[in-house]
């Protein structure tokens, strides 16, 4: 028996012929030509992602090491682009090869969540089995969604990638509190997900979490460095009772402990323990930062990512006009561009946005010293918001721009002027 998700559309999808994908490419040669985009390996595609994505797959199969993606959440409330998905006559008539009339008759048989998950399946479907050929074989696939379509993203991700890659899911908290209107049921979601797949679980693991200095101490001046304290007392658990003797008074001191007598006795030898100074309490044990092997490992709850924040950001780059809603925060991707990927690394992301990916990319290099580069792909959706429409008309201009502003702004900086601050752009017809 074999469980797998079905909707309508699936086996036309399943079945897509990609190489009709028909597409031109126009390139930007005026801004590509300039002096800090002409040499550059950065690229912003705009256009639809489909037609990109099967574009990449003649120079980039096998050469992503992380993509990263926040593609629509099929909620039908953002007025900045489109996010609502439905199926169609049209589309019942293609998927199905009925006639006009059977396609009524169908569409009048299928439920409005039918309609629309059906609708959303197949449009990320086609773009994430051409994601997967991108990857590296030590790939990863970060996808960021929330309740409404969780469920069958992580169904259809199984489907493609493959069950056994699944890595893990990221929760993240949006807000730090239930702020704004009441709703029916006195529930506000402060949360989103982030979904990970490898290319090949065995040959992918996460670089990890740099320890960061500021968690050390050396109020001793130990000669050994920094170093933190170490509880070694473990109660409530059935660990065995230990001692430790205080040389200089004497006092013995018994607790559950994890440890063995030996590496106790082995601590005290090396003078790693600490002994409460009244004799009240229990020894605590001298953890050094030179001494850890590994970064710290990754935990599924991320912690507050400011929504907000990452909102106020954008609007201060753009003079605090307000551009664009809800952008993901910076400081989030940068986090998951820091515990998957090195110097020289490719980063993609087709559902880009604000640009955030971009942004984020530009400031991690900065950071670490690195040179990773990044593909971005917006399709040229006109925007909505007749106010924005008045400065930007499309989603990617805002992104274009934005790379331009936040690149421009480092490029004052003679330390870091040496660095890819560029990107080349192209237009997919």
């Amino acid at each position: 028996m074999k469980l797998e998700l079905n909707w309508v559309g699936k086996e036309y999808v399943k079945n897509f012929n990609y190489n009709a994908i028909q597409y031109n490419i126009d390139e930007d040669i005026e801004h590509n030509n300039l002096p800090d985009n002409c040499n550059s390996e950065n690229l912003m595609f705009i256009g639809d992602n489909l037609k990109v994505l099967k574009y990449l797959q003649n120079n980039f199969k096998n050469k992503i090491k992380m993509i990263y993606i926040d593609p629509p959440y099929n909620t039908r409330t953002d007025k900045i682009y489109n996010d609502n998905f439905i199926l169609t006559i049209d589309d019942i008539k293609l998927y199905c090869n009925v006639s006009d009339k059977e396609a009524k008759k169908i569409l009048r048989n299928i439920d409005i969540y039918t309609k629309t998950h059906s609708a959303w399946l197949n449009f990320m479907y086609l773009r994430l089995m051409l994601a997967k050929d991108l990857l590296k074989d030590d790939g990863v696939i970060f996808i960021s969604i929330d309740d409404k379509e969780q469920a069958n993203l992580k169904l259809l991700c199984d489907e493609i990638f493959g069950k056994e890659n699944f890595v893990t899911q990221l929760v993240w908290s949006t807000k730090k509190s239930a702020q704004g209107l009441h709703t029916k049921n006195l529930v506000i979601s402060n949360h989103e997900y982030i979904l990970i797949y490898a290319k090949n679980i065995k040959a992918f693991k996460f670089l990890g979490i740099n320890r960061e200095d500021k968690t050390f101490s050396n109020p001793d001046n130990d000669k050994r460095g920094l170093w933190k304290r170490q509880y070694l007392q473990r109660f409530g658990h059935n660990f065995p009772i230990r001692t430790l003797i205080d040389p200089e008074t004497n006092i013995s001191y018994y607790f559950e402990t994890p440890y063995t007598q030996e590496k106790l006795d082995q601590w005290l030898k090396e003078n790693k323990i600490i002994f409460p100074k009244n004799g009240r309490g229990y020894p605590i044990k001298k953890e050094f930062l030179n001494e850890y092997k590994y970064r710290q490992q990754v935990v599924t709850y991320l912690g507050l990512f400011s929504s907000k924040v990452a909102t106020q950001k954008l609007y201060k780059i753009f003079n605090n006009l307000k551009i664009f809603r809800s952008p993901k925060p910076i400081d989030l991707i940068k986090f998951l561009i820091k515990i998957t990927t090195q110097d020289n690394d490719i980063i993609l992301d087709f559902f880009v946005g604000s640009g955030t990916t971009g942004h984020a990319i530009i400031e991690t290099n900065i950071e670490d010293k690195s040179n990773r580069k990044f593909i971005l792909c917006q399709i040229d959706e006109e925007i909505k918001d007749e106010n924005i429409k008045k400065e930007f008309k499309t989603i990617a201009d805002i992104c274009i721009e934005r790379l331009k502003r936040v690149s421009s702004n480092y490029k004052k900086d003679i330390f870091i002027y040496n660095k890819d601050l560029g990107f080349k752009i192209f237009k997919i017809n």
